[in-house]
């Protein structure tokens, strides 16, 4: 009777060690995206941790849990990246769907290659193209005029190096999006200056940086407030 009790509580233990949001490094087997905060999601077990068949609703309440996105803003993405999805069913996909180049997928990203007609690796960690990037943020913090020089640099490398480049109006406006939304969500939605210590913590180990003093955003994150930031980073001049 006591070896049976002692049994349940050590596999209790070890499903409450699984299903808590302990950061643990995905395996061979995992799958994972070009995206740093989806597969920082997965990692810490806020959505499916093996990276397969995460529902959409999945990701609008992990988003809207951990960074306070308003679930609109991730469905309007989501109707996009849905598109790529191989798992059969119209509200699922595997995190490495997103690799499908030309839906959210795009050249001129800031930590990966381009996809160069499918001769790139474009989804895992590049961290030389990462230091490019990151040379641009130098101070404490990360200004809407860093965060524009260091995408207009991404761009100009692909530029140079990728003889299949392709970043047009649909592409800008991804690109752009996602800046805004690093720079909100380690900042804040008005004036950015997102915390260079966790954005790099975000990139460098896909992991939410809750130990450098990240917390959750006050203030939800909506379409309009993105669009606001984005229309500033379009502004300056690079």
């Amino acid at each position: 009777m006591l070896y049976t009790t002692a049994l349940i509580a050590s596999v209790a233990a070890c499903v409450a060690a699984v299903n808590d949001n302990t950061w643990i490094a995905p395996t061979a087997s995992d799958r994972r995206s070009p995206c740093p905060m989806m597969n920082s999601l997965a990692n810490s077990g806020y959505i499916n941790r093996d990276g397969l068949n995460v529902s959409m609703s999945s990701i609008e309440t992990a988003l809207l849990n951990v960074v306070n996105l308003d679930p609109a803003v991730t469905a309007l993405v989501g109707a996009v990246a849905i598109k790529a999805s191989t798992t059969g069913y119209a509200d699922t996909l595997n995190l490495d769907d997103l690799d499908k180049h030309g839906i959210i997928e795009h050249d001129a990203s800031l930590s990966r290659g381009d996809w160069l007609d499918g001769k790139g690796d474009n989804h895992k960690f590049d961290a030389a193209i990462w230091t490019n990037t990151a040379a641009h943020f130098t101070g404490d913090t990360i200004s809407i005029e860093d965060m524009a020089k260091a995408r207009a640099a991404a761009v100009a490398r692909a530029n140079a190096t990728n003889p299949a480049f392709n970043f047009g109006a649909a592409q800008l406006q991804g690109s752009t999006l996602e800046c805004s939304l690093i720079l909100g969500v380690f900042g804040d939605m008005t004036d950015g200056n997102a915390n260079t210590k966790q954005v790099r913590t975000l990139f460098e180990q896909e992991r939410l940086p809750f130990e450098e003093g990240w917390t959750k955003p006050k203030e939800r994150i909506v379409i309009s407030g993105i669009q606001n930031l984005s229309k500033k980073l379009l502004a300056v001049a690079v």
